[in-house]
């Protein structure tokens, strides 16, 4: 038996079969020419060096499921010889009659040897697996056994893609597998052959190709070189029709109705059959006349465009025509001067211009009483600028420290407690005189009125004359003596820590009596705050 055998129905590829069948009682045929040289002997035929045979088949549909063909060999050359009669029945067991993504059937093949002809009588039964993807794509997959009177028994695979090139037109590529199952590996058990082509297949099921290729493995009956051609029919079950339908119901078939899904209502469109006038906007203005169809006109149509409203490009409900401001809305406070534009407010401050005594310079949040639209310049009425007073809502005394300059004696700045003094201490201890006594006192009522400062350092400095370590011990003695002094003004023990720093930080350089004198000091520094409440 040849390693190459012909398809037993049109559809199928050069030798790789589809899991297709015949529809019912559906007739096929095709006629395979087959040129193979060198072709190595098997059963009872010679080998050949050239080899031109026909391989005719003709082939019956059952009940979508079965497919049954006949055909037989025909060897032109060396004296023309017929082959065994070959029968094939196909079952579909998986998978849907056409289309689908697959399919699975079972075929069998029984060989009658005719007298005087090539090969003997044989059997052989295939799996055939068959994936698509898209029309006219198909991998195929066979798997089967051939046992045969002449021969041992053999396993055959054959393997088979096609691909759509162009309309109609499929590139087909192929390989057959034949090999020996008693020694499928000792020498010349197995034959490999490979195929590439070229299909047309019309929509009636007329077929023709030609493909060729070479074998790689030798084996019984495998050629160097085979070259096919194919032509055949297949008949294909009639496409289903199904009678004009009118899915939106509204008496224009589905055929003729562009609309199709749309009822074309009391107000059909005359240039689109079955669809409705449309108009987007809804304003009673047909989309084919509205000059503006997503946008309705309105209670002020533009007379000039139809289905469009008269412009007003900030939606302030004045004209484009008699705005004279078109891009900026004239809100809620209109300037009566100029229609369609809101009155001017430069600074932001909620003062027009035409009032505003300060048009470039905001109010603010403390607006000066006596000129309308300015901010107060002195909102705590120390006599000192805000420009330079540290503290400009509290009052307090000038300073030719910047940092308390305009701020009371004692004030709650940031992460600090600023005094604008220091408490008085004895030479060189840590004795308070009795003038600090006010001072403190104000330091007590800032920490009474703000009950959130849970932890306040009290931080005590000198300046670099003597021993750093007198200075640090000094400084340390005068801070606890500070706390102990607000713990009798009745501070809360755990709100205040003393902490001395000796020479270690000084505000300025300690070379002069006035630097030496604002680095001896005492500093109130907030060390913890109480989280704030959430609005």
């Amino acid at each position: 038996m040849s390693v190459y055998s012909p398809p037993s129905s049109a559809e199928d590829l050069f030798a790789a079969e589809r899991a297709l069948v015949l529809p019912h009682l559906g007739l096929g045929g095709a006629v395979t020419t087959e040129y193979a040289r060198a072709v190595a002997p098997t059963g009872n035929a010679p080998p050949a060096e050239h080899r031109v045979a026909l391989h005719p088949v003709v082939a019956l549909g059952l009940f979508e499921r079965l497919q049954v063909s006949l055909s037989a060999p025909i060897v032109l050359n060396g004296g023309s010889s017929l082959g065994p009669l070959r029968g094939d029945l196909r079952v579909r067991l998986l998978g849907v009659p056409r289309g689908g993504f697959g399919r699975f059937a079972v075929a069998l093949t029984a060989l009658l040897p005719v007298s005087g002809g090539e090969g003997g009588a044989g059997l052989n039964a295939r799996a055939l697996l068959e994936l698509t993807q898209a029309r006219d794509f198909a991998f195929l997959l066979n798997l089967g056994v051939t046992l045969q009177a002449s021969s041992a028994a053999r396993a055959t695979a054959r393997v088979g893609v096609s691909l759509p090139v162009v309309p109609r037109v499929l590139l087909t590529a192929e390989a057959l597998l034949d090999t020996a199952l008693q020694r499928p590996f000792g020498s010349g058990a197995t034959a490999l052959e490979l195929y590439g082509g070229l299909r047309s297949v019309s929509r009636r099921g007329l077929a023709v190709g030609v493909a060729a290729g070479p074998r790689l493995l030798t084996s019984a009956g495998a050629a160097d070189l085979r070259v096919l051609a194919l032509v055949g029919y297949a008949q294909r079950p009639p496409e289903p029709t199904e009678p004009a339908g009118d899915r939106d119901l509204d008496g224009v078939l589905d055929p003729v109705d562009q609309c199709p899904e749309v009822p074309q209502g009391p107000r059909p469109d005359p240039e689109a059959p079955g669809c409705p006038s449309r108009d987007r906007d809804r304003d009673g203005v047909t989309d084919r006349r509205d000059r503006c169809p997503d946008e309705p006109e309105g209670d002020d149509p533009d007379p000039s465009r139809i289905g469009c409203p008269r412009l007003d490009n900030d939606r302030d409900g004045v004209p484009n025509a008699t705005d004279e401001c078109p891009e900026v809305p004239r809100g809620d406070n209109p300037d009566p001067t100029r229609r369609g534009c809101p009155r001017l407010d430069n600074d932001q401050d909620g003062i027009p211009d035409d009032e505003d005594q300060c048009p470039l310079l905001s109010a603010g949040r403390r607006p000066d009483p006596a000129r309308r639209g300015c901010p107060d310049n002195d909102p705590d009425r120390d006599g000192i600028p805000n420009a330079t007073d540290a503290c400009p809502e509290e009052a307090g005394p000038r300073s030719r420290d910047p940092r308390t300059h305009g701020c009371p004696r004692v004030a709650l700045q940031g992460d600090r407690i600023v005094i604008a003094q220091q408490p008085r201490f004895a030479t060189d201890r840590d004795l308070i005189l009795p003038v600090s006594a006010p001072l403190l006192r104000e330091v007590a009522r800032v920490l009474e009125e703000h009950p959130e400062l849970r932890r306040v350092e009290v931080s005590g400095h000198t300046d670099d004359r003597g021993e750093d370590a007198h200075n640090l011990n000094l400084s340390q003695r005068r801070a606890e003596s500070i706390r102990r002094w607000l713990l009798g003004a009745g501070v809360a023990p755990e709100r205040l820590e003393a902490r001395g720093y000796g020479e270690t930080r000084p505000l300025v350089a300690n070379d002069s009596a006035r630097g030496r004198g604002l680095n001896r000091r005492v500093e109130f520094v907030v060390r913890e705050r109480a989280p704030a409440e959430a609005p």
